[in-house]
């Protein structure tokens, strides 16, 4: 069973675009190791925070004076990062392409290398259509389960059907400039019509995995 991927005809705009600078200041003092270009069978991008070596101290000391001069000048206090965002490491983990069951077993073994490496936040890249519903379920569990509690998705640059219940299972929806998402209906595999008592059958999970996260986030 695969869930719909229309294009809906308007960009949704129920988050607003500076949530996607939050994760940008986020990341943007972080040093990133590792490639992760290929989301099925790379090592996750992990930055971090501490950094190490006396080359990352040389690096980041420029930063911090020019951000102190910068906060002086205007007059302003930088805003304090909120400790349920902050973290030391975090791990970008891509999900592109429809979602199925090798979408499914990467991210599995990306979340687990994450955490081995030592990542408290996790990143997820979403760029999908949609997918299979059963791979789409066992993600979200995945995400609740065995993924730190500071997952953030990002919709970079659309998440219809099944991308937007696996957005919906991180803690945080951030969407990039001019992103969609939304649109998430069962539907056969085959293009075939879905009987009603049946559809009903199949929505059930689906309903019971959106509330979930809705109450839990």
């Amino acid at each position: 069973m695969m869930l719909s991927s229309r294009t809906p005809d308007t960009d949704p705009k129920a988050i607003r675009l500076c949530c996607y600078l939050v994760v940008l200041s986020l990341l943007a003092t972080l040093t990133v190791t590792g490639s992760g270009d290929d989301p099925r069978g790379d090592r996750p991008d992990v930055a971090s925070a501490g950094g190490s070596g006396s080359a990352s101290e040389r690096d980041s000391e420029p930063e911090s004076s020019a951000s102190s001069v910068s906060s002086a000048s205007t007059g302003r206090t930088p805003a304090a990062i909120p400790a349920y965002r902050q973290a030391n490491r975090v791990a970008v983990l891509s999900v592109h392409g429809v979602i199925d069951q090798v979408t499914l077993r990467s991210l599995e073994r990306r979340v687990e290398q994450a955490t081995g490496d030592g990542a408290d936040a996790i990143v997820l890249d979403i760029n999908t259509p949609g997918g299979d519903l059963m791979a789409t379920l066992d993600i979200c569990h995945l995400l609740k389960t065995d993924a730190p509690a500071n997952t953030v998705a990002w919709i970079n640059p659309e998440a219809f059907s099944a991308g937007t219940i696996i957005a919906l299972a991180a803690r945080e929806i951030i969407v990039a400039e001019n992103a969609r998402f939304g649109d998430a209906a069962p539907v056969h595999g085959m293009g075939i019509p879905i009987p009603t008592a049946e559809r009903a059958k199949i929505e059930s999970p689906v309903l019971d995995e959106v509330s979930d996260s809705a109450r839990r986030h």
